[in-house]
């Protein structure tokens, strides 16, 4: 089975445009390729931390291997 993450990132909803025409192309591509499987993340609707210059500067903290310390834990 081959999975396929559509990532919903308007704030409309139904309407958007956008996520209408995504969804006819979704409705397609199930129909037409039973071995896709197409799940959603809808980021409006989940509860995502906020996204803050201390957090992006953690980011590269971790990546160079170090430890988080003060304000950036």
């Amino acid at each position: 089975m081959k999975k396929l993450l559509h990532i919903i990132a308007t704030p409309r909803q139904e309407a958007s445009r956008t996520l209408q025409v995504a969804r006819a192309f979704f409705k397609g591509l199930s129909r037409a390729n039973r071995q896709w499987e197409v799940e959603q993340l809808d980021l409006f609707a989940c509860d995502l931390p906020e996204f803050t210059g201390d957090r992006v500067s953690g980011k590269y903290v971790l990546m160079r291997g170090d430890a988080l310390t003060g304000g950036l834990k």
